[in-house]
């Protein structure tokens, strides 16, 4: 890399102060003084900071060290720590992009990797001053050198949010002035509640893209249980959004990621003024709802049952994670339920994702324990395929080789040690992949994702 590229990590909402100076180039009686410096590459070219975006790519760059002379490098934030053992080049630098570790928390060449690899820390060098402050050291010889830290923003200065209760919504909107732009409809999963907006609202906010998140059961004067959720408070949520006035007419997209990818693909083929779709590692084929999952809707529309797969398998297996852990995979569930299903009742669950007035990005992880989240996108894309749909709009499926069920966006520039499984009340629930393999397609999906954004809003 060539001056064009200074010193970057990806971590979610990142900010920097550099320590020390240098010598100017050619000065050999000038001893230089080590410094770790963290540089913007979002624009056209980089730009120092003291804070940034969380999930914007960062180049992380020590200079001022003893040529070849080995220097520990030490991340940290609140909770998670990690460390690595790089040689400096022959003008005494180490780029994190492009430089392997010779010993530590991971291996090879990884802008990420100082932070993807951080584990569970309780070190008293942890910043208390600001939980996602991102904090950087450099050691050599058993001496700390150069220290840095960046601030990791949440949200940037100029995005104005407010709660959203109009017309029975409960949701969060938050926007920037200025020219209107497409807007951007967003909520979680299976998790429910409004938690999952909340967060991705602020993020597109931050992007440019006045967006709102919303809730659809699990909340105050909605459904408690994925049962039986009309897609007309989705619709009622459309209108909200275009009477915004920082809201362009006619782009409207929707971003869900598990169950909520699974919705996604259905608002996308059930209302015509959605005009862009990401699902997530989505469902192509609609499952049943939480309180029967034989017999219950997930979904209704104009007062009628979405037709859904009839699940009753069992098929449930222990799984060991990269980390050790013991989990419970749930993925051969659904492959044993499409497997018993008849070709009448498989196809009625299909969602008729060609009906999409607009473009469709999804993603999935070969690796997904939860569920077959490749072969479940895949069932949306051959039907996309067949209608030509593909072909007028460009549809895109992106299977990762070593993802997991852990896949978004907002896991680029955070911690992947501990997403191959999460607590499910008193029992680990497998999700797959590897911490690497989630960090890495984490950072392509939310770089197709801003692309996918630009070209359609």
């Amino acid at each position: 890399m060539g001056l064009g590229r200074c010193f970057v990590a990806a971590f979610a909402v990142l900010a920097v102060a550099c320590g020390g100076s240098s010598a100017e180039p050619g000065d050999a009686a000038t001893p230089q003084i080590p410094a770790v410096t963290f540089f913007d590459v979002s624009g056209s070219s980089p730009v120092a900071v003291t804070q940034m975006l969380w999930a914007d790519a960062l180049d992380i760059r020590v200079t001022g060290l003893a040529p070849l002379a080995q220097a520990t490098v030490t991340a940290r934030f609140t909770g998670w720590g990690a460390s690595a053992t790089f040689a400096a080049d022959e003008n005494g630098g180490v780029d994190l992009a492009t430089s392997a570790p010779l010993s530590g928390s991971y291996a090879g060449a990884d802008a990420d990797g100082i932070v993807w690899s951080m584990t569970p820390s309780t070190s008293p060098d942890d910043p208390k001053d600001d939980p996602f402050a991102l904090r950087l050291s450099v050691d050599v010889d058993g001496a700390t050198v150069a220290t840095g830290q960046l601030e990791r923003l949440a949200v940037t200065g100029d995005v104005t949010c407010r709660d959203v209760t109009d017309g029975g919504l409960v949701g969060y909107y938050c926007a920037k002035s200025g020219a209107p732009r497409g807007a951007i409809v967003t909520f979680g999963g299976s998790e429910g509640g409004l938690s999952s907006g909340k967060s991705q609202a602020m993020y597109f906010a931050s992007l440019g893209y006045p967006s709102l998140g919303l809730a659809y059961f699990g909340a105050k004067g909605l459904p408690s249980t994925l049962d039986e959720v009309p897609l007309e408070y989705f619709s009622t949520a459309f209108d909200w959004v275009a009477a915004q006035p920082e809201v362009a007419p006619g782009k409207l997209a929707v971003v869900g990621g598990s169950r909520g990818g699974e919705l996604a693909l259905l608002l996308g083929a059930t209302f015509s003024n959605v005009t862009a779709v990401v699902a997530e590692l989505p469902s192509g084929i609609v499952w049943p709802g939480w309180s029967d999952w034989a017999i219950a809707p997930a979904w209704t529309y104009q007062g009628q049952p979405i037709a859904y797969l009839p699940s009753s398998s069992m098929a449930e297996s222990n799984v060991t994670e990269p980390d050790g852990v013991v989990a419970m995979s749930e993925r051969a569930a659904f492959v044993a339920d499409i497997a018993a299903a008849s070709p009448a009742d498989l196809d009625a669950a299909t969602t008729r994702v060609e009906k999409t007035n607009g473009p469709i990005l999804m993603f999935g992880g070969a690796s997904d324990e939860l569920w077959p989240s490749c072969d479940l996108a895949g069932y949306a894309k051959t039907r996309l395929d067949a209608a030509g749909h593909t072909s007028k709009y460009g549809d895109t499926l992106v299977c990762y080789p070593d993802a997991g069920h852990d896949v978004y966006a907002f896991n680029v520039g955070v911690p992947t040690t501990s997403a191959m499984h999460v607590l499910d009340g008193t029992s680990q629930l497998a999700l797959g992949g590897t911490a690497a393999g989630i960090s890495h397609a984490a950072r392509d999906a939310d770089d197709r994702e801003r692309a996918f954004f630009a070209a359609n809003l």
